[in-house]
C-alpha cells in the first residue's frame, strides 16, 4: 500500500501502522483493510488488518498454549483462521476462526468446551445457542450451522477476554447461496435481542439504498457486557451515497465522505462488505471492509 501523505486517512495511517506493516497490506497477505467510524464526533478513524487464512499445522505447532485452536484442531473443525492487527487491542491477539464439520455433536461439545473454559459465557450461552438455531441449511443434523464464524480476543496468557460470535444468513445448498433478506430481517426483528430490534430499520433502509444483501449478524460478549452487536452486508453496489442517505447524520456524512476521497485515491480497493452496529452505551457504529481485487494486483 502506497499512501498519500496529503490525505487525512492515508496520513492516519501513516501515524498508526509502523512502515513494514503498511507496505504489507497487499492481495497476497491481506483479506480485508477496515475502516471503522461511528457517530460519535470526538472519537477518531479506527483500522483493522484482517490477513489471509493464516491457518497451517505449522502455526497449530507454534501454538501450543492456545487451548481452543487446539480443541478446534484436534476435532478438524477449522476451516481458516485469520489474524486480526486491531490497533484498539495492540496488546491483545485476536483470531478470527472459520469453523467447519458443524455439525450437531460438534457444534454441542463446542459450547460445553466454552461453557468449561471461556469465564463468562454461561452469562451467554442460552442466547448464543438458541441464536445458532438460526436455519441456514436444509441438510440433516445442522442445527447450529449458521454460526459459521467464531473470533476471540486473548490476553498474553492465552485467556479469552472477548469472545466474537458471527451467524451466516444466507440458505446454503450445495455449492450455492441462495440470499434471503427477508426471512433473516424477520428473525431478528421476532427475537428477544433488543440492539438487533433496534437495527433492523436501518437494515431494511440499507438493503435498498446500497443495493446490498444481508451477510451475517455478529455479537462481541465480554465478562462486563455485551459489547456490541453487529449486522453486516456484503457486496454493495452503492456505499456512499446509500449509507449518507440511511443514516442522515451530519457525523457519519463527514467521515463517509473522507472515505470516499480516500477511496478514490486507492482505487485499488473495493469496498465489498460493512457492518453496521450498537455498542453496549448506545452508540452507533459503522464499519467497511475494503478488499484489493486479485485483478487489480496483477496490472
Amino acid at each position: 500500500m502506497i499512501l498519500d501523505l496529503t490525505n487525512e486517512i492515508d496520513n492516519k495511517i501513516s501515524t498508526t501502522y509502523p512502515e513494514e506493516v503498511i507496505e504489507n497490506i497487499n492481495f497476497e497477505s491481506t483479506d480485508f483493510f477496515g475502516i471503522n467510524i461511528d457517530t460519535d464526533a470526538e472519537k477518531d478513524f479506527a483500522f483493522k488488518i484482517y490477513y489471509k487464512n493464516t491457518y497451517s499445522k505449522e502455526l497449530y505447532e507454534k501454538n501450543p498454549d492456545s487451548p481452543l485452536l487446539n480443541w478446534l484442531y484436534e476435532r478438524d473443525m477449522i476451516r481458516f483462521l485469520t489474524i486480526v492487527h486491531d490497533q484498539n487491542n495492540d496488546k491483545l491477539t485476536r483470531c478470527d476462526i472459520g469453523l467447519k464439520r458443524r455439525n450437531n455433536t460438534n457444534m454441542k461439545e463446542l459450547f460445553e468446551w466454552l461453557n468449561n473454559n471461556v469465564s463468562f459465557f454461561k452469562k451467554y450461552k442460552k442466547e448464543i445457542v438458541e441464536f445458532s438455531k438460526m436455519k441456514n441449511t436444509h441438510a440433516e443434523d445442522s442445527e447450529f450451522n449458521s454460526l459459521y464464524f467464531l473470533g476471540y480476543v486473548t490476553d498474553e496468557n492465552y485467556e479469552i477476554k472477548t469472545l466474537k460470535c458471527h451467524w451466516f444468513n444466507r440458505i446454503t445448498e450445495g455449492n450455492k447461496d441462495i440470499f434471503c433478506d427477508k426471512h433473516y430481517l424477520e428473525y431478528l426483528q421476532n427475537c428477544d435481542i433488543k440492539e438487533f430490534k433496534e437495527l433492523v430499520p436501518y437494515a431494511k433502509t440499507i438493503l435498498q439504498n446500497c443495493d446490498t444483501h444481508l451477510w451475517m449478524e455478529g455479537i462481541d460478549y465480554n465478562e462486563n457486557y455485551s459489547q456490541k452487536h453487529k449486522i453486516y452486508f456484503q457486496f454493495p453496489q452503492n456505499t456512499y451515497n446509500g449509507l449518507i442517505k440511511t443514516f442522515e447524520n451530519e457525523i457519519l456524512t463527514e467521515k463517509l465522505e473522507k472515505i470516499r476521497t480516500w477511496n478514490e485515491i486507492h482505487k485499488e480497493f473495493s469496498c465489498d462488505g460493512f457492518a453496521i452496529g450498537k455498542t453496549h452505551d448506545g452508540t452507533m457504529t459503522l464499519n467497511l471492509y475494503f478488499q484489493i481485487p486479485e485483478e487489480e494486483q496483477l496490472n
